[in-house]
C-alpha cells in the first residue's frame, strides 16, 4: 500500500515544474517512507533482508531526506512570501537612506572603506577606455591562491584581459583548499575560469600537479583514503569538489605516523591535558629527535586556545600563539596604557594604583591599603607621604619621578624601553611560559610607537589616546609573529596554517559542533541568489512565533550544504599540513559522534573502531622518485598501524632538554641597552639633502613633513630622484616623464607618441584636465628636442658602452647604500656617471645646485668603486636639460671617491644620533628659513 502511494507521488513529482510544488511532494514522500526519527521504515515498506542488502542506499536516502524535511512549507506559504517581499522592500529603502548618509560622512572626511576600494575599482574598469588602457599596459596577469578569489575580484582583473580575448592569464590554485567562504570566496569562480581557459586554449592548458613533497608516505595514504570517500560524487551546485589522489614525492626516509588521542573524561580541559602529556612524551623520547618548535596545534576556532594555554602553563610547555587576535586587549598592553596615563597625569589614581599592583612594582594589596590611609589629594601624593614616613619604596618613588620628567623630553619608544628596563618588566614577562611571545608583543607595541612618532604631530598624549581607542575598539589585531627558530609549540587556527608545513601536527578538538549557518529568528541575511531573508511574525503579530517563507528553508538547505563542503576542505587543509606525524585528538565518551564534526567525517569514512588500540591502514600509493637523473613513478602497497590512545603517561623531560629550553637562543648582553637603527637604506638623495641642510633633512625624514614642503616649492627647488625614496619625497611629474623617455632612448621621430603614452600612463595626472596635459606635453617636447640638439647629448650619444637607469647597491657597515644612475658609461680606465636634471637653473643658483648634485654623483661613484676596484678615474657629468650651457663636468680620482665614503659614514652617524644642529650654506634656502621660522 505504501509502495503504491510512493510510486504515485514520484510520478506526480516528475510532472511538476514549480519548485515549491516539487518540495511539497518530496515532503509527502518522506512522510510515507520515513519513521518519526527520520529513517527509512523497516515495517510495512521494506523487508529486513532488502534493507540489509541495500544498507548504503538506505543510509543515503536517510541523509538526503534529513535535510529536505527541514524545509518548511506551511499551508500559508503564499502569505509568508508576500510578507517577506514587503519586508525586503522596507529594508532596501532603509538601506538606501543609511548608505546615502554613510557616503556623505565618508566624503566629508575624505575616507574610503575596504568595500569602496573594490567597488570603485570595479566601476572604473567598466569604462572601456580605462580597461583598454590597462590592457595595453599589463600583458601578463598572474594570480596565486586562485581558489580564494571572489566574484568582484574576478570582475576587476578580467576586463584587463578583455575576458581572455587579449593578454595572458596564469592562475595557480587548489579547489580542495578553498576555505574562505566567509570572505565571499567561491569555488564557482575557480571552476568557471578553468572552463573559460579550457574552451579557449584546450585541455592542455590545465595542468594537474598531484605530487606532494610534504607528506610522508603513510600520511599521504591516509589522506587519499579519507578524502577519496569524503569528496565522492561531488555536486558543483553545493561547491563540492572532486578529489585527485596525491602522488607521494616525499624525499626523506621517514614513513610517517598517524595516531588518535581520545579523552573520555567529562572535564572540558581533559583533552588539553592529554595533549600536554603527549607533547612532553614526544620531546622526551630521544629516538624521536623532536623539539617543541617541531610541533604545531591546529584549532578550528580561536576559542579553543584558552584551555591549551592554561594546560601548557601548568606543564611548563613553551608555546606561542600565531596571529592570535586581541593584541590590544592583553594585560601587557593594558599595563603600558596605565603607565603612560600616569606619567601624563600623576593625579590619575586608577592608572597609578594599577601600575603599583602590576609587575612593574608588584606592591601587595596590604601595602596599597596602608598607603590609602595617608593624607593627600591623590594616591600619588599619599604614596610620596607613605615613602617619607615609612622609609619604604624609596627606589620606586625615585623611578616614578624620573619617568615623569623623562616623558616630556624623550621619544615615546625610548621612554617605554627605559620604563621596562628599570622596573624589571622585561625579566618578568621573559620568565613566563609564553615569555618569548610576550617579549615579541612588547617589541611590537614599541615599534607601533616609533611608526606613529614618525608620522609627525604626535605626542605622548596622542599615543596614549591611540592606545585607549585601540583597547576599546580594535579586537582583530594579531599578536607579534615569532621567529621560526624559537623553541616553542605553535598554536594557530587551520586558516592561519594554510600554505605552511610542520613536522608534527596535532589536530585539536575534532569532535566539536560546527557553526550553524541556518538563518535564526530576528536575524537578517542577504544573499546574491536568494535576496533578503528573515523569519517574520505573521502580519506583524509579534506575540506569535516567527515563521519563515519556503525560500528561507531553501536558503538554509543550500547554505548548510555549502558549509559542509567547505568544512571537508578545511579538514583537508589541516591534515595536509603534517609532514611526518599526524595526531588527531577528540573528546568522546562512547556515544554518538557530533554530526558534521571532523571526528565524524574521519571515523565514519575510515570505519575506525575507537574502542580498539590500533587500526590497520593499508593500500596502494603512487610514488614519484628521483632515480638516475630522472623522475620515475611506481606504485607500492603500504601497511601501517594507526595508534588509538585513551591515556598518556606523563614523561619526565631529560635535564638537558629542560635546561636547553631555558637558555636556548638567548644571548647575554651586559652592556647598557641603547636603541640603534640598523640595516636601513641610505639613498644618494638623503645624503645630498643632509649635506645641503641637516634641519631640512630632519623636517623631511624625521618629522614626516615631506608633503608640507610641497606648499613652498619655487623655482629654486631641487630635483632629487624620487624613485630612490620610500618616504615619498615629492617628485616632479615633468622630470619623471623626461627621465623615463631618456631612459628608453626614444628616437626623435617617435618622441611625440612616447610622450603621449607616458602622460596617459602617469597616475598622478589622472585628475588633470586636457589643457594642463597639453601644456605639459608641449613643455616636455621642447625640453627633449632642445636636449637632443645640445652639445652634451651629441657627446654622450657617441659612446656605446652604457646602461640607462641602473640601480646600484652597497652593503656598508650595518646599512645599505642605494642609488639610481640615469646613465652609466664605462670607458677603459674611466667611469662616466651622468645625471639629468630638469629643474630651473640660473647664474644665481648654479653654484649651490651643482655642489649639491655633485655630492649625489660622488655617492654613486663611491658605490661603484667597490664594484669596479680596478678603475681609478671618474667623470661626474651633471646635465641641466633646460639649459645645457649650465651643465657641469668634474673629474675625480679614486682616492677622492674613497674619501667621500668617510663623509657618507659621518653623515649616517649624525642622522642616527639625531644631530641636525649644524648650519650649512644650503640652509639659507630652506623653506622654514625663508619664512623666518627656522631657529638656526
Amino acid at each position: 500500500e505504501i509502495f503504491i502511494e510512493v510510486n504515485r507521488l514520484i510520478n506526480e513529482l516528475n510532472s511538476k515544474e514549480n519548485l515549491i510544488d516539487r518540495f511539497i511532494l518530496l515532503k509527502e514522500i518522506a512522510n510515507q517512507i520515513l519513521t518519526n526519527s527520520g529513517t527509512v521504515k523497516k515495517q510495512k515498506y521494506i523487508s529486513k533482508k532488502l534493507y540489509e542488502e541495500n544498507i548504503f542506499l538506505v543510509e543515503n536516502i536517510n541523509t538526503k531526506f534529513e535535510d529536505i524535511i527541514k524545509i518548511e512549507i506551511p499551508d500559508n506559504y503564499i502569505e509568508l512570501n508576500d510578507d517577506l517581499a514587503k519586508f525586503s522592500k522596507t529594508i532596501t529603502d532603509f538601506y538606501k537612506q543609511v548608505e546615502e548618509r554613510y557616503k556623505f560622512k565618508k566624503q566629508q572626511k575624505s575616507f574610503l572603506d575596504f568595500e569602496d576600494l573594490l567597488l570603485i575599482t570595479y566601476k572604473l574598469l567598466q569604462n572601456e577606455e580605462v580597461a583598454d588602457l590597462l590592457s595595453k599596459k599589463y600583458k601578463y596577469v598572474m594570480v596565486d591562491e586562485y581558489q580564494d578569489t571572489n566574484e568582484i575580484q574576478y570582475q576587476i582583473f578580467m576586463p584587463i584581459l578583455q575576458f581572455l580575448a587579449s593578454g595572458n592569464l596564469f592562475v595557480v590554485g587548489d579547489d580542495k583548499q578553498s576555505i574562505y567562504m566567509f570572505r565571499e570566496a567561491e569555488v564557482k569562480v575557480f571552476n568557471d575560469t578553468k572552463k573559460q581557459i579550457e574552451d579557449i586554449e584546450g585541455s592542455s592548458s590545465l595542468l594537474q600537479l598531484p605530487h606532494s613533497f610534504r607528506l610522508a608516505p603513510n600520511i599521504a595514504l591516509f589522506t587519499n583514503k579519507l578524502f577519496s570517500r569524503l569528496f565522492e560524487n561531488p555536486n558543483p551546485l553545493f561547491n563540492e569538489v572532486e578529489y585527485n589522489e596525491l602522488v607521494c614525492a616525499y624525499p626523506k626516509d621517514n614513513k610517517g605516523k598517524i595516531e588518535f588521542i581520545i579523552s573520555s573524561d567529562e572535564d572540558e580541559a581533559s583533552e588539553a591535558q592529554l595533549i600536554s602529556k603527549k607533547i612532553i612524551k614526544l620531546v622526551s623520547e630521544e629516538q624521536n629527535k623532536i623539539n617543541f618548535n617541531d610541533i604545531t596545534i591546529l584549532c578550528r576556532v580561536r576559542k579553543n586556545f584558552t584551555e591549551l594555554e592554561k594546560e601548557f602553563n601548568k606543564y611548563q610547555i613553551p608555546f606561542s600563539i600565531v596571529g592570535g587576535k586581541g593584541f590590544y586587549q592583553q594585560q601587557l598592553v593594558l599595563d603600558v596604557y596605565n603607565y603612560l596615563s600616569f606619567v601624563i597625569n600623576p593625579q590619575n589614581d586608577l592608572a597609578f594604583v594599577s601600575i603599583l599592583r602590576a609587575p612593574y612594582y608588584g606592591i601587595s594589596d596590604v601595602d596599597l591599603t596602608e598607603i590609602s590611609f595617608e593624607k593627600g589629594k591623590s594616591f600619588f601624593e599619599k604614596f610620596k607621604k607613605y615613602v617619607s614616613t615609612k622609609n619604604k619604596f624609596n627606589h620606586y618613588l625615585s623611578m616614578l619621578e624620573s619617568h615623569i620628567k623623562l616623558s616630556s623630553k624623550t621619544e615615546i619608544s625610548e621612554l617605554l624601553r627605559t620604563i621596562h628596563n628599570e622596573t624589571g618588566y622585561w625579566s618578568y614577562i621573559a620568565n613566563k611560559s609564553n615569555g618569548k611571545q610576550e617579549i615579541a608583543n612588547l617589541e611590537k607595541l614599541i615599534q607601533h610607537a616609533i611608526k606613529i612618532n614618525e608620522q609627525g604631530f604626535n605626542t605622548l598624549y596622542d599615543f596614549t589616546n591611540y592606545l585607549q581607542d585601540a583597547i576599546n575598539n580594535t579586537e582583530d589585531e594579531g599578536h607579534a609573529e615569532l621567529d621560526d627558530t624559537e623553541n616553542s609549540v605553535k598554536i594557530m587556527t587551520i586558516h592561519q596554517s594554510k600554505g605552511l608545513e610542520f613536522k608534527v601536527v596535532i589536530l585539536y578538538k575534532t569532535n566539536q559542533d560546527k557553526i550553524n549557518e541556518s538563518l535564526k529568528s530576528k536575524d537578517i541575511t542577504i544573499d546574491k541568489e536568494f535576496g533578503i531573508l528573515a523569519k517574520l511574525p505573521i502580519r506583524n503579530n509579534y506575540f506569535e512565533d516567527f515563521q519563515q517563507a519556503p525560500i528561507v528553508g531553501l536558503y538554509n538547505y543550500f547554505q548548510n550544504k555549502k558549509s559542509n563542503a567547505e568544512l571537508k576542505r578545511l579538514l583537508y587543509v589541516a591534515i595536509t599540513r603534517a609532514e611526518e606525524h599526524l595526531i588527531i585528538s577528540m573528546r568522546y565518551k562512547g556515544d554518538k559522534l557530533i554530526k558534521n564534526s571532523f571526528a565524524e567525517m574521519i571515523i565514519n569514512s575510515m570505519i575506525i573502531d575507537l574502542s580498539d588500540e590500533t587500526q590497520l591502514l593499508s593500500g596502494p600509493l603512487e610514488f614519484m622518485k628521483f632515480q638516475e637523473n630522472n623522475y620515475v613513478t611506481t606504485i607500492e602497497n603500504l601497511e601501517t598501524e594507526i595508534e588509538i590512545s585513551h591515556n598518556v603517561e606523563l614523561a619526565e623531560l631529560p635535564i638537558d632538554i629542560a635546561k636547553r629550553d631555558q637558555t636556548s637562543n638567548y644571548k647575554f648582553m651586559l652592556e647598557k641597552i641603547k636603541s640603534k637603527e640598523k640595516n636601513e637604506i641610505i639613498s644618494a638623495s638623503k645624503i645630498s639633502l643632509f649635506l645641503q641642510c641637516p634641519r631640512k633633512y630632519q623636517l623631511t625624514y624625521e618629522f614626516g613633513y615631506g608633503e608640507l614642503t610641497k606648499l613652498f616649492k619655487d623655482a629654486d627647488e631641487y630635483e632629487f630622484n624620487s624613485k630612490e625614496e620610500e618616504e615619498n619625497v615629492p617628485g616632479n611629474i615633468l622630470g619623471k616623464i623626461v627621465h623615463s623617455i631618456l631612459e628608453k632612448g626614444t628616437e626623435h621621430n617617435l618622441l611625440k607618441n612616447e610622450i603621449d603614452f607616458s602622460i596617459e600612463m602617469e597616475d598622478e595626472l589622472i585628475s588633470y584636465n586636457e589643457d594642463s596635459k597639453n601644456k605639459l606635453r608641449h613643455e616636455i617636447i621642447n625640453l627633449i628636442e632642445g636636449f637632443y640638439n645640445s652639445k652634451s647629448f651629441k657627446k654622450i650619444s657617441q659612446l656605446k658602452n652604457y646602461q640607462n637607469e641602473i640601480e646600484i647597491y652597497k652593503r656598508e657597515n650595518d646599512y645599505y647604500l642605494y642609488g639610481i644612475i640615469d646613465k652609466l658609461i664605462i670607458e677603459n680606465d674611466k667611469i662616466i656617471i651622468t645625471d639629468y636634471k630638469t629643474d630651473k637653473i640660473s647664474k644665481k643658483n648654479i653654484k649651490e645646485k651643482s655642489e649639491t648634485y655633485l655630492n649625489q654623483l660622488m655617492f654613486y661613484a663611491y658605490i661603484l668603486s667597490s664594484k669596479f676596484p680596478q678603475i681609478n678615474n671618474y667623470q661626474l657629468s651633471l646635465i641641466f636639460i633646460r639649459d645645457d650651457t649650465f651643465s657641469v663636468s668634474k673629474s675625480v680620482n679614486k682616492n677622492e671617491v674613497i674619501e667621500f665614503g668617510y663623509v657618507i659614514n659621518d653623515s649616517v652617524n649624525k642622522i642616527r644620533n639625531k644631530q641636525f644642529e649644524e648650519v650649512k650654506p644650503g640652509c639659507k634656502n630652506m623653506e622654514f628659513y625663508l619664512l623666518e621660522e627656522c631657529q638656526f
